[in-house]
């Protein structure tokens, strides 16, 4: 069985209408970030609750969404030199990636987007045209350069990334996939092989061009399988399998510096046996490999 797709979750309203009102509400749940890093209480949870809403934490406060009465709002801490955890009570900052197994996958697709919006703004404090100063609108979704002359508007942008299983299947014989593989000490650990979309390129045109640059192997017949928000800083990956009609491949030392295909069962097998590691289970590409061979051992 795959993976559940982390940072992914639907289950949760943005609710747009609302960016550009004043915060009204009268129930919060607040999200502390600092440099990074989420504040979670002591019970794990990643929210404080709240009647009423203070920014004197914060230069600029983030609105997420809403879920049920709640409106949710990230409230961005880093420009303390060290958080003042007594106003927030007992708990500590984590860093997402480290504490994403231990919360639901609603709470960590709603950590992910706060992570992205709150580091695009941090990101964009001048603007890109005149290098003035500009100032947040849409309760955290604008910044409007503040020169007149200028006045440029800009909205969070996203960098798509495709990420990319390669399978071949013989005449005779299981279907293999080709996992890029790093040496570890008991073996190695494995992924799919991934890289950004260029400008002018189509997802396709950069699924051929990547896999061509990093294994020189030509690809067709591309799937698109799923995709996942990455807020690593700012990305999406966008999954896809891609046939290949050899088993031949070179690696491009440079990003990629060893790879080896495996069938579905030897992967089962060499994992089961702690000699081979799996991408980070909150990854895509963990998705990708854990789908690909629960398909593979069922046909």
């Amino acid at each position: 069985m795959a993976t559940l797709q982390y940072y992914s979750h639907t289950g949760f309203d943005r609710a747009p209408h609302l960016r550009e009102k004043p915060g009204n509400s009268a129930l919060y749940r607040t999200i502390f970030l600092w440099r990074g890093k989420f504040f979670f209480t002591r019970e794990g949870s990643p929210y404080i609750f709240t009647k009423s809403l203070s920014i004197s934490f914060s230069e600029e406060l983030f609105f997420l969404g809403t879920e049920g009465d709640f409106e949710t709002i990230c409230i961005d801490l880093s420009h303390m030199e060290s958080p003042e955890l007594d106003h927030l009570g007992e708990g500590d900052f984590y860093d997402l990636r480290h504490a994403v197994h231990n919360i639901n996958h609603k709470e960590a697709a709603v950590l992910a987007y706060a992570k992205g919006v709150a580091e695009w703004n941090a990101n964009n404090i001048f603007c890109g045209v005149c290098g003035s100063r500009t100032r947040s609108l849409e309760r955290g979704h604008c910044r409007a350069c503040t020169n007149e002359s200028c006045a440029r508007i800009s909205y969070p942008r996203i960098d798509p990334a495709i990420i990319v299983l390669i399978e071949y299947r013989p005449d005779k014989g299981e279907p293999l996939c080709l996992l890029n593989r790093i040496k570890t000490e008991y073996g190695y650990r494995c992924s799919t092989f991934a890289g950004f979309v260029e400008i002018g390129e189509s997802l396709e045109n950069a699924v051929v061009r990547e896999m061509k640059e990093e294994v020189d192997v030509d690809v067709k017949n591309m799937t698109y399988i799923a995709s996942q928000p990455w807020p690593f800083p700012s990305s999406v990956m966008i999954g896809f399998t891609a046939e290949t009609e050899s088993e031949v491949f070179r690696v491009d030392n440079k990003e990629i510096k060893d790879a080896a295909w495996y069938s579905a069962r030897e992967i089962k097998t060499l994992v089961a046996a702690n000699k081979l590691e799996l991408s980070r289970s909150d990854s895509i590409a963990r998705y990708l490999i854990e789908s690909w061979v629960s398909k593979n051992l069922n046909d």
